[in-house]
């Protein structure tokens, strides 16, 4: 073969082409086989990387070889030694290829085997840890769901059921972990601070709600006129009251009215304001600025009070008291000041005739009873001043000052038996009918004093009837009655009614004034009914009138009823022991002219005498002067010690006294009491009724003694 020319060119061509039968060449020659060679760099531990690069090498030099195989191919198809040779290195090249391949493959598996083992030792692992991580995510989402649901799922759900009760109306709630520092715990706080809120309105509201309740129910309910009118002067709103009390019908008023209108249908109506003749005044007088009070007479008699108060910005308010009653107490209490006041004069004026009288009747009777016409002139003296005592008891009972000794009497059977006296009265067009209530109350009157006052009623009710036919009635019946300031009082009431001419109401207003009458002169005193009027009330009742021009008069007495139990009318005293009459009897009175007259009344009567007007000197006299046996004393006196205050002081230094005490009014009234067993003697008295109560005096101290 080597004589063939082109193999040594083809074998330079394969040695300076680097081909890899120069290595296979060089193998040989070191007597190793190629794939031993292969073998041991196959076998040799490759570098980092040392497979990519090797695999890149073989691969390089297989297309190095491809490519120097290319000029070879061309020669060697020449020659068939070429191309046996090429096969031949072709083949020597596979077979070297293929065991590189076949290590390279064996090892690239072997690798494998151990990555993949590896691999899936370490995704077993993973595995494993993602599994342990699951569960443990599992236990802490586990976990912080509890905690969750305990700290904020049930505090929230307590919040909200809390929210849902107080939105039900309940009011006590309150809601846990107020002391927390998150924000749950500012969840609870505001919470509990919106409840306190909600609470607190819900509280102002129920106020509110029961306030306006309350307003228009007052409003609704006012016995006074309401009324509201804007800054223009038109109507608002009004109460119920409003036009009742105005006397118009309901139908007319209506919101937007303005009050000119309204002032308009008063003035149709009839109804007058005093000082202001045309209702245009009224309405100028309406637009001043602070407009006073107005009173308003309507054509049925009542009076109202209309007051406009300007509410700044917002109009005016009117409001319509009804003053009627008002003005009738006014009246009624300038009346009984009225009578108070004629009361104390003419009780002052009864006393000061008593005296006179006392003086005039004991003169007279200290006179004698004389002979020819001098004993008529005294005789007639001494009636003219009986006249005179009586007119001043008259006096004294419409003063409220007269002696009056109380006791139960039963009106129904009183009334009876002075119906034959009455009856007798009468004119005979004219009759008595007596309605009595049985069984009636006992009434705690003076008898005699209420036998008068009836009387009276009836003769003044009869000359009321006089020249017409009817019939007079008195009707008597049980009461409960209620007082000033709401006590209420059992009375017993006498009534007296007639159908004749009837009193205006300035009649009414001057009867019970004493010396007023409306009968013709000379036919009347004028104290007839001022002496029931002064009796009645002296003892505790009432009197009432109630009377109109053409329709006739009912007088009305109101008696204080008996206690149950009421004693009967004590039994007077009968006469002292006659005894000695030179005794020594003490006089105190003011008068001069009265003690002068009752001294000569004692001497005639065959006491000895001692007389002073000053109750020190009296006192005086007691103290030094052992010898006195009676004490007379008048019971109104000059100074700081009435009469009764002489006999309590004089019985502290004479126990053995014997006291009478004189006076012309009821002595009862005397602000600090009576003494204890005082006789008592009424001005003016005779010398038989003086003897009389000196006898009293006496036997009532002997029988305090013993």
């Amino acid at each position: 073969m080597s004589g063939w020319p082109g193999a040594q060119d083809a074998g330079a061509s394969l040695e300076q082409a680097g081909a890899p039968g120069s290595a296979v060449a060089a193998t040989r020659r070191e007597g190793a086989s190629p794939a031993a060679g292969a073998a041991q760099r196959v076998n040799a531990p490759p570098a980092a990387g040392s497979v990519s690069t090797l695999l890149g090498d073989k691969i390089r030099l297989f297309m190095l070889s491809q490519q120097s195989l290319g000029p070879l191919g061309r020669d060697l198809s020449a020659s068939d030694l070429a191309i046996a040779y090429y096969t031949y290195h072709i083949k020597a090249l596979v077979g070297m290829l293929n065991g590189d391949i076949n290590l390279y493959v064996q090892k690239v598996a072997g690798e494998s085997r151990e990555r993949i083992r590896q691999t899936h030792s370490e995704l077993t692992s993973i595995i494993y840890f993602i599994g342990l991580f699951a569960l443990l995510s599992l236990v802490i989402t586990l976990f912080a769901g509890w905690y969750i649901y305990r700290n904020l799922g049930s505090n929230l759900s307590v919040i909200a059921d809390a929210m849902s009760r107080l939105a039900g109306g309940e009011r006590q709630v309150s809601v846990p972990g107020l002391q927390r520092r998150d924000e749950l715990g500012d969840l609870a706080r505001a919470f509990n601070v919106f409840a306190g809120n909600t609470a607190s309105l819900e509280q102002t509201s129920r106020l509110l709600k029961e306030k306006s309740t309350q307003l228009e129910n007052t409003f609704l309910a006012m016995r006074d006129g309401f009324a509201l009118f804007d800054r223009r002067g038109h109507l608002v709103v009004w109460n119920p009251q409003y036009p009742l009390l105005l006397g118009l019908p309901g139908t007319l008023l209506f919101r937007g009215q303005h009050y000119r209108e309204l002032l308009a249908a008063l003035g149709r109506g009839q109804a007058k304001v005093p000082g202001y003749p045309d209702w245009r005044e009224v309405s100028v007088h309406l637009r001043e600025a602070q407009p006073r009070a107005l009173e308003m007479h309507l054509a049925d008699g009542h009076i109202l009070e209309l007051r406009f108060s300007p509410v700044p910005r917002h109009g005016m308010v009117n409001v319509v008291l009804d003053r009627s009653e008002r003005k009738a107490l006014e009246q009624a209490l300038v009346h009984s000041q009225k009578m108070k006041a004629v009361g104390q004069l003419t009780g002052g004026l009864a006393h000061d005739f008593n005296n006179l009288l006392a003086v005039i009747i004991g003169s007279l009777e200290l006179c004698g009873t004389g002979d020819g016409r001098d004993g008529e002139r005294i005789d007639r003296a001494l009636k003219a001043a009986g006249r005179g005592a009586q007119l001043t008891q008259r006096l004294l009972a419409f003063s409220r000052k007269q002696a009056l000794h109380p006791r139960a009497v039963p009106l129904a059977e009183l009334v009876d038996n002075l119906s034959e006296l009455l009856r007798h009265s009468l004119s005979v067009n004219l009759s008595l009918k007596i309605e009595p209530q049985l069984p009636g109350w006992y009434a705690w009157i003076d008898v005699n004093q209420l036998e008068n006052a009836i009387m009276n009623l009836v003769v003044n009710a009869r000359d009321a009837m006089e020249g017409r036919g009817g019939e007079i009635v008195i009707r008597t019946y049980n009461q409960r009655v209620v007082r000033t300031g709401g006590r209420k009082q059992d009375m017993v009431t006498l009534e007296v009614r007639d159908s004749g001419c009837g009193m205006s109401a300035e009649v009414q207003s001057q009867v019970f004034e004493p010396f007023f009458t409306t009968k013709a002169l000379g036919n009347g005193s004028g104290l007839g009914l001022s002496m029931v009027y002064g009796f009645i009330r002296q003892s505790g009742g009432r009197v009432q009138i109630e009377s109109s021009p053409g329709a006739g008069t009912l007088v009305r007495l109101q008696l204080p009823r008996a206690p149950a139990m009421a004693p009967g009318p004590a039994p007077l005293p009968g006469p002292g022991p006659a005894g000695r009459e030179d005794l020594l009897v003490l006089i105190l009175d003011d008068q001069e002219d009265v003690r002068e007259t009752l001294r000569e009344q004692l001497h005639q009567l065959g006491y000895l005498t001692l007389a002073t007007g000053d109750s020190a000197e009296a006192l005086m006299l007691i103290e030094r002067t052992p010898d006195i046996d009676v004490l007379i004393s008048d019971l109104m006196l000059p100074g700081d010690h009435s009469g009764a205050d002489v006999i309590r002081l004089a019985r502290l230094e004479n126990p053995a006294l014997a006291t009478l005490l004189v006076s012309g009014q009821d002595m009862r009234q005397d602000g600090g009491g009576l003494p204890d067993a005082v006789t008592l003697l009424r001005k003016p008295f005779t010398l038989a009724q003086l003897a009389q109560a000196l006898r009293r005096a006496r036997g009532a101290k002997i029988r305090q003694d013993a």
